[in-house]
């Protein structure tokens, strides 16, 4: 099973990714919809955070994608086909 960061952690998906998880989890068993409360959603802007502006982000994105190329032979470009997240 895949779990993405980003939908675990999005308010709109956080729901079914834990209730997706809890029936892998427990061999397919009805557990009933969770109906806990999850944790908070904050936008993190510490020190290892990146700008949320479209046009840096899509140069950090080429650049990731140059840095495979060159130096990991497309590993990383793989693994995001095989775990799109």
């Amino acid at each position: 099973m895949v779990m993405c960061y980003e939908l675990l952690s999005s308010p709109d998906t956080d729901k079914a990714m834990v209730d997706m998880a809890l029936k892998f989890w427990f061999n397919g068993t009805e557990h009933g919809p969770y109906t806990g409360t999850l944790p908070g959603h904050q936008n993190y802007t510490g020190g290892h955070s990146t700008p949320h502006d479209p046009v840096l982000r899509g140069h950090l994105v080429d650049l990731i994608k140059e840095l495979d190329e060159k130096y990991y032979n497309g590993e990383i470009a793989w693994l995001n086909e095989i775990l799109p997240c």
